[in-house]
């Protein structure tokens, strides 16, 4: 099978995967030249060229298949309204001065699939659920999301919640749901509320309808600013804005301070009057999370534009008014629902309710006859893989696919500063530069953080190897802990030292890189660590501890075992520039391996097309490494290298500006390959 064959048959797999292509940290280690019994900390390094993310469709999707450029594109072809302009007014041209994209009327093609089970390759009714696309919205940056609503209301709650120290009464029939009710006491605070907090996952075990979700489509949901502020109402507790005027007062918290309701609104009179904070006192004006409910003005808007200057209460927003929306008249709206809206009409404890029939009005929090249906909105990447939008064609949606490696190479270029290495070990500035060797993090506050097996690592950055192929290369943010390692490991008939034992005061403790017991070399290829991290004894070493997904993206590396140079102390007194040559200094290495003149350190140090001990390998092709000297060095600011790596000279200012040294938990020292 091609290599183009496997990624695409990875690609299906529907799976979010972070990819990574190894090495390994190092803090205060010394490389020494036939140094045989030392021992220290490590970390370790993988290698792969992989995909960062993917998506559930067959084939790499294009840039205009963005769900936000298919939905604005869609509603200017429909022949009719796009969307709501910043006077509450309809649009009926995509050029036209649109506060919003939003579908309305009845005629509408907005069904989507979502929460498909993970694993699959087709989106289908069998396989995802139906969700509704709301519009597209810009975020207080001006960055646009694409709001989507379940088709169906909410089932499956449960009776009680507990988050945040707060038992929640949450449901009485696993379909009624109250708003906020706990204990005797109930509030319309939606930043405390059960229902919230139940949606968003937020009890102490992080169980939740977001967690229930699958992988993927947990993945694809942005974080979102809902605002809080009350709508108004009449005496028998109707709504009685229209969906401008109710999108206004949703909004109406320009004055809050502290993001919650001043002390003085203590009454709906208070809080009516307050146009620049329509929140109850100490209520919060705004809330930040993934889930949530609809707006009172989104189901106003969501009625044929006609009926946009309707107020939303009884007697005027129903009949063929309530009848034009196609929320309303969504299959599953055949009960009254609860709204992410407070109404401020008595005390502290009144909701927006959505009725059966279409008006608004106002229910306590606490009420048990009110359904619920969650909303979100999407990563501005989302795609949009295929589907028409048709009740029997729903839109696909899929995660926008990036290699990894021009993921990191577009993301250290925008930091407008260095880039990477140049073929002459001087500083690269500009991405487009021909002779860029590799592209590296230098300097503190790198922005490389990736999860891989469920672990927090770091990209050290972008790498060729022989053939020209460009890999990422991370390294583990923490080093190996005592119960990551055996005592000993059992490989090519020896039984090898992994972690010296003889006593452990710390929970990390120290590894051995190469200890059978009666004999020890400084040969990579044949050492103890490297077997065990290799898994290649009888039983499963490191490489096999990780998860089926990182082991699936990690592929052979070619390690280079050239010596760096040190000085009678044994401090390394190589730049990170000629460290790096000198790892690679095997060019004149017969048979893979040091001649045998390579007998003592002078010989290995005075010979640069071969550096390397006799009979040792000059290079080692595995998956699971240890981090070069010249990776610690080159993560410093580029102002040390030209700094010796040793003693009194890679310390203080020139250490503390490598992102390896101060960001990467460096608690202990480390070995090196």
């Amino acid at each position: 099978m091609s290599r183009e064959e496997k990624d695409k048959r990875f690609i299906k797999r529907c799976k979010v995967l972070i990819l990574v292509f190894g090495l390994l940290s190092l803090v205060n280690i010394v490389i020494l030249i036939g140094r045989n019994s030392s021992y220290a900390l490590f970390r370790r390094t993988v290698s792969s060229k992989r995909i960062i993310e993917i998506h559930v469709a067959s084939e790499f999707p294009k840039e205009d298949n963005r769900a936000i450029t298919v939905v604005k594109k869609t509603l200017g072809t429909i022949g009719g309204v796009v969307g709501v302009s910043n006077d509450n007014q309809p649009v009926t041209s995509e050029n036209g001065n649109i506060r919003e994209y939003r579908y309305s009327g009845l005629d509408v093609n907005n069904y989507v699939y979502f929460n498909c089970k993970d694993g699959i390759t087709e989106q289908n009714s069998s396989n995802c659920e139906i969700w509704r696309i709301v519009g597209v919205f810009k975020d207080e940056d001006g960055d646009e999301k694409v709001k989507i609503v379940q088709n169906e209301v909410l089932s499956g709650i449960p009776s009680s919640y507990t988050a945040n120290g707060t038992t929640y009464t949450l449901s009485p029939s696993g379909s009624v749901v109250y708003w906020n009710y706990f204990g005797s006491s109930y509030s319309n605070n939606w930043a405390n509320s059960g229902l919230k907090s139940w949606l968003n996952a937020e009890n102490s075990s992080n169980e939740g309808f977001l967690t229930n979700l699958s992988d993927f489509s947990q993945k694809m949901i942005a974080a979102t600013k809902y605002y809080l502020g009350s709508v108004s109402y009449d005496d028998s507790h109707y709504v009685s804005d229209t969906p401008g005027v109710a999108y206004k007062y949703e909004r109406a918290i320009s004055g809050c301070q502290d993001n919650k309701g001043p002390s003085e609104n203590t009454n709906n009179g208070s809080v009516m009057a307050n146009e620049n904070c329509r929140v109850w006192a100490d209520n919060a004006a705004t809330w930040t999370g993934k889930i949530g409910l609809l707006y009172p003005s989104d189901v106003g808007f969501s009625a044929d534009s006609k009926n946009w200057n309707t107020i939303l209460g009884y007697g005027t927003f129903d009949g063929t008014v309530a009848n034009s929306s196609w929320l309303q008249m969504n299959s599953g709206h055949s009960n009254h629902e609860w709204l992410i809206s407070p109404i401020a009409y008595t005390l502290s404890y009144d909701v927006t309710r959505w009725s059966k029939t279409g008006y608004l009005y106002n229910n306590h929090s606490n009420y048990n006859g009110n359904r619920a249906r969650a909303t979100l909105s999407l990563q501005s990447d989302i795609l949009i893989t295929n589907g028409k939008g048709t009740s029997l064609e729903p839109y696909q949606l899929g995660i926008k696919v990036e290699k990894a490696t021009t993921k990191i190479k577009n993301t250290i270029s925008k930091k407008g500063g260095i880039i990477g290495v140049t073929m002459d070990n001087t500083i690269a500035t500009n991405k487009g530069a021909s002779n860029i060797r590799e592209y590296r993090y230098s300097g503190l506050g790198a922005k490389n953080y990736v999860k891989f097996n469920n672990e927090l690592w770091r990209i050290i950055g972008i790498f060729k190897d022989d053939a020209g192929q460009e890999h990422m290369k991370i390294v583990r943010d923490e080093i190996l802990k005592y119960a990551d390692m055996p005592d000993t490991y059992v490989a090519d008939g020896k039984t090898f030292n992994i972690r010296n034992n003889t006593s452990s005061p710390y929970d990390y403790d120290y590894a051995y890189w190469d200890n059978d017991g009666s004999n020890s070399d400084n040969n990579w290829a044949d050492a103890g660590l490297m077997n065990w991290l290799n898994s290649k004894g009888t039983e499963n070493g490191y490489l096999k501890t990780l998860t089926s997904e990182a082991q699936g993206i990690i592929e052979k590396t070619k390690w280079y075992l050239g010596t760096v140079t040190y000085d009678s102390t044994y401090y390394i007194k190589d730049t990170p520039k000629e460290a790096y040559k000198y790892e690679r200094a095997i060019t004149g290495c017969s048979g893979n391996k040091g001649p045998s003149a390579n007998s003592s350190g002078s010989a290995v140090t005075g010979n640069n097309t071969c550096r390397v001990w006799a009979n040792n390998a000059a290079y080692w092709e595995g998956e699971i490494g240890l981090m070069y000297p010249s990776d610690y060095g080159f993560s410093a600011s580029d102002s040390y290298w030209d700094t010796i790596l040793g003693y009194n000279s890679f310390n203080g200012d020139a250490s503390n500006s490598s992102w390896l040294q101060k960001e990467a938990n460096p608690s202990l020292n480390e070995w090196f390959l």
